[in-house]
């Protein structure tokens, strides 16, 4: 009995050694898995913010985005060889490979984009970026410029879609809401992103100081879409025109005055059964000529209301008729000619041209508008810095994976 006594009691040292072992055991391997939790928790934030810090110094100095230029290889490359500086020389760590995901936070993904634009548009109007916002200085080196359209217009994120706001749209906006300052403040989830085309890009009437660029016409750009300066000036003056058109229609057909004035001129023009088809012409060419004159009085910064009256009316119908009608013979239908003398009737009230096409942003397709911003920083950045730049190649933040002593240890950081 005493040796079967003392045989259990052995028995029971060796189940409790054996046990306090396997404890010790557990609590190395644990620790030494909370260590290399440590380290890669702490140190892999490290190394990504690494990452976030090589964003592009142009792209933010000139337009205050945070971006980084890296493709998903040279990104892992990157990490290993962090974490090979810093940890993967211990004995514990045993590393068998980095993932790492870009794709989610691509520039050229509207959202990415729009987060970057109103955050930057924030502090600019927080007054944070005052004084600095168009005061550019070329960082690190530049390749040669591509002075070529079609090489500098390439793979533009917009696809080059030309398609844009239509006149009757406009018109109709305006008309639910009131006036074109309506228009704008309705469009309240809109603001912080129009506000930034306008501190960011020139338009005709204001070029903001902001130096060299490849199109001086860049709002007009967001509005048409057309490659060229002159193509988007033409476009514009056709929409303005037309928007005009419809106002100054409804103001010619309503109006006493006018409807006595043409139905005169329409019985000395056309006498007979012809003079209501004559007062038509006479009245739609009338509003037409009048809208050519609205054109080129915004372009030369001259207001002009969206309802007008008759001290905001310009043109009388005798220098209509004189300037706006071809000749013809006889019995022939009158054409109103295109060509209209610029008459400032000294209207002080209404709307400037940066109001005009401020509200025609407004009311454009808001992804449309975004990738037509990516089209200008674009163009802007191959024009003034690198011959291929391309927004797609930049990003706004990672996802790391590192896969370590048989765990998964993810990271994400992003601007």
């Amino acid at each position: 009995m005493i040796r079967n006594k003392k045989g259990s009691v052995t028995v029971f040292i060796m189940l409790f050694m054996v046990s306090l072992m396997m404890m010790f055991l557990v609590f190395i391997r644990e620790s030494k898995n909370a260590a290399v939790k440590g380290s890669f928790g702490a140190l892999g934030v490290m190394w990504c913010d690494s990452i976030l810090a090589e964003y592009d110094l142009n792209l933010q100095d000139r337009y205050d985005i945070f971006a980084f230029y890296g493709l998903q290889p040279e990104i892992e490359g990157k990490l290993r060889y962090y974490a090979g500086k810093s940890v993967l020389k211990k004995k514990y760590v045993s590393m068998s490979g980095i993932e790492s995901s870009l794709s989610e936070y691509s520039l050229i993904d509207i959202d990415n984009f729009r987060d970057q634009v109103t955050r930057a548009s924030k502090m600019r109007l927080a007054g944070k970026l005052l004084g600095k916002a168009n005061e550019f200085e070329s960082h690190g080196p530049e390749q040669p410029r591509t002075e070529s359209a079609g090489d500098i217009m390439s793979d533009l994120p917009s696809g080059g879609s030309t398609s844009g706001l239509s006149a009757s749209a406009f018109n109709s906006a305006v008309e639910s809401a009131g006036s074109i300052t309506d228009v704008v403040r309705k469009a309240g989830d809109r603001f912080l992103e129009n506000e930034y085309a306008f501190m960011y890009f020139k338009d005709r009437s204001d070029d903001k100081d902001i130096g060299k660029t490849f199109l001086n016409y860049e709002i007009e750009y967001l509005l048409c879409g057309r490659k060229s300066d002159e193509a988007n000036e033409a476009e514009m003056r056709l929409k303005i025109v037309a928007i005009r058109l419809i106002f100054n229609t409804l103001f010619a057909l309503k109006d006493p005055e006018i409807n006595s004035e043409t139905l005169a001129a329409a019985e000395v023009i056309t006498p007979g059964p012809a003079v209501p088809v004559t007062q038509k012409i006479l009245q739609a060419g009338w509003a037409a000529c009048e809208s050519v004159n609205d054109y080129n009085l915004l372009v030369n910064g001259k207001k002009v209301p969206m309802y007008k009256d008759k001290v905001s009316w310009a043109l009388d119908l005798e220098s209509v008729i004189k300037g706006g009608i071809r000749e013809h013979e006889e019995g022939d239908e009158p054409e109103m000619k295109e060509e209209v003398p610029c008459v400032d009737p000294g209207n002080e009230h209404g709307e400037e041209y940066g109001d005009y096409i401020r509200a025609m942003l407004y009311l454009m397709d808001e992804n449309l508008m975004l990738l037509r911003m990516m089209d200008l920083m674009q163009i802007n950045m191959r024009y003034c810095h690198y011959a291929d730049f391309r927004i797609k190649e930049y990003n706004t933040g990672l996802r790391a994976v590192f896969h370590v002593n048989g765990g998964d240890y993810e990271i994400e950081r992003k601007y």
